[in-house]
Protein backbone atom coordinates (compact mmCIF):
# COMPACT_ATOMS: atom_id res chain seq x y z
CA UNK A 1 0.00 0.00 0.00
CA UNK A 2 1.36 3.65 -0.87
CA UNK A 3 1.78 5.74 1.89
CA UNK A 4 1.73 9.30 2.17
CA UNK A 5 5.13 9.73 2.87
CA UNK A 6 5.57 7.67 -0.65
CA UNK A 7 4.48 10.76 -2.42
CA UNK A 8 5.99 14.37 -3.05
CA UNK A 9 3.97 16.94 -0.44
CA UNK A 10 1.67 19.21 -2.00
CA UNK A 11 1.08 23.00 -1.61
CA UNK A 12 -1.32 22.24 1.46
CA UNK A 13 1.31 20.23 3.26
CA UNK A 14 4.05 22.34 2.73
CA UNK A 15 1.91 24.98 4.22
CA UNK A 16 1.23 23.24 7.35
CA UNK A 17 4.57 22.08 7.74
CA UNK A 18 5.58 25.86 7.47
CA UNK A 19 3.18 26.72 10.49
CA UNK A 20 4.90 23.94 11.87
CA UNK A 21 8.15 25.36 11.70
CA UNK A 22 7.36 28.78 12.49
CA UNK A 23 5.84 27.93 15.30
CA UNK A 24 8.84 26.02 16.62
CA UNK A 25 10.53 28.96 15.92
CA UNK A 26 8.46 31.08 17.92
CA UNK A 27 8.53 28.55 20.88
CA UNK A 28 11.94 27.54 21.12
CA UNK A 29 13.64 30.93 22.71
CA UNK A 30 10.88 31.04 25.30
CA UNK A 31 11.63 27.92 27.13
CA UNK A 32 15.53 27.38 26.40
CA UNK A 33 16.66 30.99 27.22
CA UNK A 34 16.35 32.97 30.67
CA UNK A 35 13.16 34.68 29.02
CA UNK A 36 10.02 32.63 30.59
CA UNK A 37 6.10 33.38 30.22
CA UNK A 38 4.32 33.43 33.40
CA UNK A 39 3.89 29.92 33.39
CA UNK A 40 7.05 29.92 35.36
CA UNK A 41 10.54 28.12 35.18
CA UNK A 42 11.44 24.62 33.57
CA UNK A 43 13.53 22.29 33.95
CA UNK A 44 12.94 19.93 31.48
CA UNK A 45 11.53 20.83 27.57
CA UNK A 46 10.10 17.99 25.52
CA UNK A 47 8.74 18.08 22.62
CA UNK A 48 6.29 15.22 21.12
CA UNK A 49 5.54 14.05 17.69
CA UNK A 50 3.38 11.31 17.55
CA UNK A 51 2.43 10.83 13.95
CA UNK A 52 6.33 11.69 12.86
CA UNK A 53 5.98 8.97 10.10
CA UNK A 54 9.91 8.35 8.07
CA UNK A 55 10.97 12.08 8.40
CA UNK A 56 10.63 13.22 4.56
CA UNK A 57 8.64 12.79 1.60
CA UNK A 58 9.42 11.00 -1.93
CA UNK A 59 11.38 13.97 -2.90
CA UNK A 60 13.47 14.58 0.28
CA UNK A 61 11.41 17.70 1.61
CA UNK A 62 11.50 17.65 5.34
CA UNK A 63 8.50 16.79 7.74
CA UNK A 64 7.92 17.44 11.04
CA UNK A 65 10.81 15.55 12.47
CA UNK A 66 13.39 16.69 10.61
CA UNK A 67 11.81 20.19 11.23
CA UNK A 68 12.43 19.87 14.61
CA UNK A 69 16.00 18.65 14.52
CA UNK A 70 16.94 21.02 12.54
CA UNK A 71 15.15 24.55 14.45
CA UNK A 72 16.52 22.83 17.66
CA UNK A 73 19.99 22.91 15.85
CA UNK A 74 19.74 26.46 14.36
CA UNK A 75 18.35 27.96 17.78
CA UNK A 76 21.74 26.59 19.46
CA UNK A 77 24.27 27.90 16.16
CA UNK A 78 22.22 31.48 16.53
CA UNK A 79 21.64 31.98 20.20
CA UNK A 80 23.56 28.92 21.86
CA UNK A 81 24.82 31.57 24.69
CA UNK A 82 21.42 32.32 25.72
CA UNK A 83 20.40 28.89 26.36
CA UNK A 84 20.14 27.98 29.96
CA UNK A 85 22.32 24.89 29.99
CA UNK A 86 20.64 23.10 33.04
CA UNK A 87 17.39 22.81 31.00
CA UNK A 88 17.16 19.30 29.59
CA UNK A 89 15.63 19.27 26.45
CA UNK A 90 14.37 16.18 25.04
CA UNK A 91 12.57 14.86 22.18
CA UNK A 92 10.63 11.88 20.99
CA UNK A 93 9.13 10.72 17.77
CA UNK A 94 6.76 8.36 17.78
CA UNK A 95 4.89 6.43 14.16
CA UNK A 96 3.38 2.69 14.42
CA UNK A 97 5.30 1.88 11.73
CA UNK A 98 8.10 0.64 12.87
CA UNK A 99 10.04 0.49 9.52
CA UNK A 100 9.32 4.17 9.44
CA UNK A 101 11.16 5.13 12.68
CA UNK A 102 13.91 3.01 11.76
CA UNK A 103 13.81 4.86 8.54
CA UNK A 104 13.69 8.51 10.72
CA UNK A 105 16.31 7.30 12.91
CA UNK A 106 18.84 6.66 9.68
CA UNK A 107 17.51 10.62 8.39
CA UNK A 108 18.02 12.07 12.15
CA UNK A 109 21.15 10.99 12.44
CA UNK A 110 22.07 12.65 8.93
CA UNK A 111 21.65 16.27 10.37
CA UNK A 112 21.22 16.26 14.21
CA UNK A 113 23.62 18.03 16.16
CA UNK A 114 27.23 16.69 16.78
CA UNK A 115 27.22 18.18 20.70
CA UNK A 116 24.24 15.50 21.75
CA UNK A 117 22.67 18.03 24.09
CA UNK A 118 19.21 17.44 23.24
CA UNK A 119 18.32 13.32 23.97
CA UNK A 120 16.15 11.82 21.03
CA UNK A 121 14.33 8.79 22.07
CA UNK A 122 11.42 6.90 19.30
CA UNK A 123 8.89 4.72 19.81
CA UNK A 124 6.97 2.32 17.68
CA UNK A 125 2.93 2.76 18.71
CA UNK A 126 -0.23 3.48 18.42
CA UNK A 127 -0.79 6.75 18.61
CA UNK A 128 -3.29 6.42 22.13
CA UNK A 129 -0.72 3.78 23.53
CA UNK A 130 2.12 6.31 22.80
CA UNK A 131 0.67 9.03 24.08
CA UNK A 132 -0.69 6.89 27.45
CA UNK A 133 3.53 6.40 28.14
CA UNK A 134 4.07 9.68 27.37
CA UNK A 135 1.50 11.43 29.54
CA UNK A 136 3.54 10.74 33.42
CA UNK A 137 6.53 13.12 31.34
CA UNK A 138 4.02 16.04 29.66
CA UNK A 139 2.17 15.75 33.61
CA UNK A 140 5.03 16.59 35.04
CA UNK A 141 5.03 19.83 36.74
CA UNK A 142 8.44 21.27 35.96
CA UNK A 143 8.39 20.35 32.04
CA UNK A 144 7.46 22.70 29.15
CA UNK A 145 5.31 20.75 26.40
CA UNK A 146 5.36 21.40 22.60
CA UNK A 147 2.80 18.43 21.51
CA UNK A 148 2.45 17.99 17.37
CA UNK A 149 -0.18 15.53 16.26
CA UNK A 150 -0.05 15.23 12.37
CA UNK A 151 -3.16 12.63 12.13
CA UNK A 152 -4.42 11.67 8.87
CA UNK A 153 -8.07 12.11 8.89
CA UNK A 154 -9.82 12.71 12.11
CA UNK A 155 -10.21 10.00 14.30
CA UNK A 156 -7.13 9.88 16.67
CA UNK A 157 -7.46 13.13 17.91
CA UNK A 158 -10.71 13.39 20.23
CA UNK A 159 -12.22 15.88 22.57
CA UNK A 160 -10.61 13.44 25.10
CA UNK A 161 -7.57 13.96 23.82
CA UNK A 162 -7.22 17.59 24.01
CA UNK A 163 -8.89 17.91 27.13
CA UNK A 164 -5.86 16.05 28.76
CA UNK A 165 -3.48 17.75 27.08
CA UNK A 166 -4.85 21.02 27.79
CA UNK A 167 -4.99 20.02 31.66
CA UNK A 168 -1.16 19.82 31.61
CA UNK A 169 0.93 22.92 32.91
CA UNK A 170 3.00 24.60 30.08
CA UNK A 171 1.57 22.16 27.56
CA UNK A 172 0.95 23.51 23.77
CA UNK A 173 -0.04 21.61 21.01
CA UNK A 174 -0.38 21.61 17.04
CA UNK A 175 -2.77 19.40 15.29
CA UNK A 176 -3.71 18.82 12.24
CA UNK A 177 -7.57 17.61 10.89
CA UNK A 178 -9.13 16.57 8.05
CA UNK A 179 -12.22 19.10 8.67
CA UNK A 180 -13.99 18.43 5.54
CA UNK A 181 -14.46 15.18 6.89
CA UNK A 182 -16.68 15.82 9.84
CA UNK A 183 -19.08 17.02 6.92
CA UNK A 184 -18.88 13.79 4.78
CA UNK A 185 -19.00 11.09 7.72
CA UNK A 186 -21.53 12.80 9.95
CA UNK A 187 -23.73 10.39 10.20
CA UNK A 188 -21.24 7.37 10.09
CA UNK A 189 -21.64 5.14 13.30
CA UNK A 190 -17.74 5.25 13.82
CA UNK A 191 -18.09 9.44 13.52
CA UNK A 192 -20.46 9.96 15.63
CA UNK A 193 -18.86 7.53 18.71
CA UNK A 194 -16.23 9.88 18.92
CA UNK A 195 -17.61 13.27 18.07
CA UNK A 196 -21.17 14.33 19.27
CA UNK A 197 -22.51 16.73 17.04
CA UNK A 198 -25.51 16.23 14.93
CA UNK A 199 -25.06 15.65 10.93
CA UNK A 200 -27.77 18.71 10.92
CA UNK A 201 -25.85 21.17 12.53
CA UNK A 202 -22.52 20.40 10.54
CA UNK A 203 -24.51 20.36 7.10
CA UNK A 204 -25.53 23.96 7.99
CA UNK A 205 -22.40 25.16 8.39
CA UNK A 206 -20.77 27.19 5.00
CA UNK A 207 -18.20 25.15 3.31
CA UNK A 208 -15.67 27.77 3.35
CA UNK A 209 -15.69 27.97 7.33
CA UNK A 210 -15.59 23.97 8.50
CA UNK A 211 -12.28 23.94 9.88
CA UNK A 212 -13.84 27.34 11.76
CA UNK A 213 -16.53 25.05 13.00
CA UNK A 214 -14.49 22.34 14.14
CA UNK A 215 -12.11 24.31 15.83
CA UNK A 216 -15.09 25.62 17.79
CA UNK A 217 -16.26 22.11 18.98
CA UNK A 218 -13.16 21.69 20.25
CA UNK A 219 -13.18 24.94 22.44
CA UNK A 220 -16.17 23.98 23.45
CA UNK A 221 -15.75 20.66 24.28
CA UNK A 222 -12.87 22.38 27.11
CA UNK A 223 -15.41 24.41 28.93
CA UNK A 224 -14.22 26.78 31.66
CA UNK A 225 -10.76 25.15 30.58
CA UNK A 226 -8.59 28.39 30.01
CA UNK A 227 -7.10 26.99 26.98
CA UNK A 228 -6.81 29.14 24.33
CA UNK A 229 -7.19 27.45 20.47
CA UNK A 230 -7.28 29.06 16.92
CA UNK A 231 -7.76 27.93 13.63
CA UNK A 232 -5.71 28.04 10.46
CA UNK A 233 -7.87 26.63 7.57
CA UNK A 234 -6.29 25.27 4.05
CA UNK A 235 -7.71 24.32 0.91
CA UNK A 236 -6.28 21.44 -0.70
CA UNK A 237 -8.37 20.48 -4.51
CA UNK A 238 -12.16 20.31 -3.35
CA UNK A 239 -11.14 19.58 0.43
CA UNK A 240 -10.42 21.72 3.78
CA UNK A 241 -8.06 21.01 6.05
CA UNK A 242 -6.22 22.89 8.45
CA UNK A 243 -4.01 23.12 11.76
CA UNK A 244 -5.51 23.47 15.32
CA UNK A 245 -3.37 25.19 17.99
CA UNK A 246 -3.61 25.28 21.39
CA UNK A 247 -1.77 26.85 24.16
CA UNK A 248 -2.68 27.72 28.01
CA UNK A 249 -0.75 31.34 27.83
CA UNK A 250 -1.72 34.01 25.79
CA UNK A 251 1.60 34.81 24.75
CA UNK A 252 1.87 31.33 22.64
CA UNK A 253 -1.56 32.46 21.20
CA UNK A 254 0.16 35.40 20.03
CA UNK A 255 3.31 33.55 18.81
CA UNK A 256 1.13 31.47 16.50
CA UNK A 257 -0.94 34.00 15.44
CA UNK A 258 1.90 35.54 14.51
CA UNK A 259 2.74 32.64 12.09
CA UNK A 260 -0.61 32.60 10.58
CA UNK A 261 -0.37 36.53 9.76
CA UNK A 262 2.90 36.01 8.17
CA UNK A 263 1.27 33.08 6.08
CA UNK A 264 -2.03 35.09 5.22
CA UNK A 265 -1.76 39.00 5.61
CA UNK A 266 -5.65 39.17 4.91
CA UNK A 267 -7.40 37.58 7.49
CA UNK A 268 -4.51 35.20 9.09
CA UNK A 269 -6.34 32.10 8.81
CA UNK A 270 -6.43 30.46 5.39
CA UNK A 271 -5.04 30.02 1.92
CA UNK A 272 -7.80 30.42 0.71
CA UNK A 273 -10.70 33.33 0.54
CA UNK A 274 -12.54 32.05 3.48
CA UNK A 275 -15.47 34.86 3.80
CA UNK A 276 -16.06 35.61 0.28
CA UNK A 277 -14.38 38.47 0.16
CA UNK A 278 -14.67 40.86 -2.89
CA UNK A 279 -11.29 42.18 -2.16
CA UNK A 280 -9.44 38.77 -1.05
CA UNK A 281 -7.66 39.20 -4.81
CA UNK A 282 -7.25 42.66 -5.25
CA UNK A 283 -10.86 43.88 -6.35
CA UNK A 284 -12.01 47.09 -5.75
CA UNK A 285 -15.17 48.67 -5.25
CA UNK A 286 -16.33 51.64 -5.86
CA UNK A 287 -18.13 51.72 -2.24
CA UNK A 288 -15.31 52.02 0.32
CA UNK A 289 -17.17 49.84 3.04
CA UNK A 290 -17.09 46.72 0.56
CA UNK A 291 -13.41 47.60 0.39
CA UNK A 292 -13.00 46.31 4.04
CA UNK A 293 -12.35 42.48 4.60
CA UNK A 294 -15.32 40.96 6.72
CA UNK A 295 -13.05 39.61 9.45
CA UNK A 296 -11.39 42.96 9.84
CA UNK A 297 -14.81 44.86 9.73
CA UNK A 298 -15.80 42.31 12.90
CA UNK A 299 -13.13 42.97 14.37
CA UNK A 300 -13.05 47.00 14.26
CA UNK A 301 -17.05 47.01 15.01
CA UNK A 302 -16.91 44.24 17.84
CA UNK A 303 -13.57 46.14 19.38
CA UNK A 304 -15.52 49.76 19.52
CA UNK A 305 -18.65 48.22 20.98
CA UNK A 306 -15.74 46.19 23.84
CA UNK A 307 -14.68 49.75 24.51
CA UNK A 308 -17.82 51.37 24.66
CA UNK A 309 -19.72 49.16 26.86
CA UNK A 310 -17.33 47.96 29.08
CA UNK A 311 -14.63 50.75 29.57
CA UNK A 312 -11.52 48.10 29.37
CA UNK A 313 -8.09 48.45 30.41
CA UNK A 314 -4.84 47.96 28.31
CA UNK A 315 -4.49 44.00 29.98
CA UNK A 316 -8.61 43.76 28.61
CA UNK A 317 -7.68 45.14 25.12
CA UNK A 318 -4.78 43.07 24.61
CA UNK A 319 -6.50 39.90 25.63
CA UNK A 320 -9.82 40.58 23.50
CA UNK A 321 -7.81 40.98 20.00
CA UNK A 322 -5.57 37.70 20.96
CA UNK A 323 -8.96 36.26 20.88
CA UNK A 324 -10.65 37.63 18.21
CA UNK A 325 -7.55 36.09 16.13
CA UNK A 326 -5.40 39.76 15.78
CA UNK A 327 -2.14 40.41 16.95
CA UNK A 328 -1.69 43.02 19.81
CA UNK A 329 -0.50 45.91 16.62
CA UNK A 330 -3.52 45.44 14.64
CA UNK A 331 -5.83 46.40 17.91
CA UNK A 332 -3.12 49.50 18.73
CA UNK A 333 -3.82 50.51 14.94
CA UNK A 334 -7.36 50.86 15.58
CA UNK A 335 -6.98 52.64 18.62
CA UNK A 336 -4.31 55.38 17.47
CA UNK A 337 -7.14 55.84 14.53
CA UNK A 338 -9.96 56.35 17.39
CA UNK A 339 -8.01 58.67 19.36
CA UNK A 340 -6.17 60.74 16.06
CA UNK A 341 -10.03 61.28 15.42
CA UNK A 342 -10.64 62.10 19.08
CA UNK A 343 -13.60 59.40 19.60
CA UNK A 344 -10.74 57.40 22.00
CA UNK A 345 -10.29 58.53 25.49
CA UNK A 346 -7.61 57.12 27.48
CA UNK A 347 -7.22 57.76 31.57
CA UNK A 348 -4.17 56.81 33.70
CA UNK A 349 -4.74 54.18 36.25
CA UNK A 350 -1.38 54.88 37.96
CA UNK A 351 -1.56 58.67 38.70
CA UNK A 352 2.29 58.52 40.09
CA UNK A 353 3.31 56.90 36.37
CA UNK A 354 1.44 59.12 33.60
CA UNK A 355 0.67 57.68 30.40
CA UNK A 356 3.20 58.42 27.77
CA UNK A 357 0.83 60.21 25.02
CA UNK A 358 -0.23 57.79 22.28
CA UNK A 359 1.25 54.79 24.49
CA UNK A 360 -1.51 52.10 24.78
CA UNK A 361 0.63 49.33 26.32
CA UNK A 362 -0.65 45.75 24.30
CA UNK A 363 2.16 43.73 24.88
CA UNK A 364 2.87 40.50 26.54
CA UNK A 365 5.18 42.28 29.12
CA UNK A 366 2.97 45.05 29.97
CA UNK A 367 -0.11 42.22 30.44
CA UNK A 368 2.31 39.53 32.40
CA UNK A 369 4.51 41.36 34.62
CA UNK A 370 2.79 44.68 35.48
CA UNK A 371 -0.60 46.17 36.63
CA UNK A 372 -3.26 47.75 34.63
CA UNK A 373 -1.80 51.45 33.34
CA UNK A 374 -4.46 52.97 31.05
CA UNK A 375 -8.66 52.63 30.24
CA UNK A 376 -10.04 53.05 27.24
CA UNK A 377 -13.76 55.02 26.76
CA UNK A 378 -15.65 56.68 24.08
CA UNK A 379 -16.35 59.62 24.27
CA UNK A 380 -20.66 60.65 24.39
CA UNK A 381 -22.58 59.63 21.32
CA UNK A 382 -19.33 58.46 19.73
Amino acid sequence: MTSFHDKVFDEGTQLKLEIFRGYIREWLPVFLTEYTDSRGNYGKVNLFDFFAGPGHDAAGNPGSPLIIVSELKQFCIDRGAQKVSTIDVQLLFNDASTTKINELKTEIAKIACARGCCRINYSALPFYEALRASMGTIQDSNSANLVIMDQCGIKEVTQEVVQQLAACRATDILFFVSSSYFRRFAEVPEFTGKFDVEAERIRNVDYNNIHRFVCEYFRQKLGDQRYYLAPFSIRKGGNTYGVIFGSGSLLGLQKFLKVCWNKDAITGEANYNIDGDFTWAGGKSLFEEYNVVTKVALFEHDLKKFIRERSPTNHDVYKFGLLKGFLPSQALDLLRSMHKDGTLMVSDLCPDLPSRTGAFYLTWDEYSKKPPRVRFATRSGK
